[in-house]
């Protein structure tokens, strides 16, 4: 009884959390590095292609939008948590790594500076260590080749 209740809760907690074992998933004029458990889940919305990346193991469930109207982040408050951008090539990128990661977005949003369109990809609900998998998820984004 012992053993099943340990092998159940191991299986259900979704705690692989590390960032190995990963393929490349392309949305919009990027790509990334995911774990290989996760999965692509592309819609059609009104002006955008959205979707979802979803990870069975770390139950984590990742939003984005592609399209021509998207929004950059707003500059959190000192204390909320932290947005960093970058250049890369003709990207321009912004992570944002939320103090409260269980009621705030951790993000990346990323606009090409020769494209007239841009990618949003957002999650909360995140324990600490699946917001450091997200944040070296969101990390790994870059021009397709």
């Amino acid at each position: 009884m012992v053993l099943f209740f340990w092998t159940f809760a191991t299986i259900s907690c979704g705690d692989d959390l590390s960032f190995s074992h990963l393929k490349t998933v392309e949305i919009g004029f990027i790509q990334l590095d995911v774990p290989d458990y996760f999965d692509l889940y592309a819609k059609q919305g009104i002006d955008s292609q959205v979707g979802a990346l979803f990870g069975w193991k770390s139950a984590i469930d990742i939003s984005y939008d592609f399209g021509k109207y998207g929004k950059p982040f707003d500059k959190p408050l000192p204390d909320q948590g932290v947005l960093l951008t970058d250049t890369l090539g003709t990207l321009i990128r912004q992570i944002l790594i939320s103090e409260d990661s269980m009621n705030d977005l951790t993000g990346v949003f990323i606009i090409d500076l020769n494209k007239d369109s841009s990618v949003k990809l957002w999650t909360r609900n995140l324990s600490q260590d699946q917001q450091a998998l997200v944040v070296k998820i969101f990390k790994s984004t870059r021009a397709i080749d």
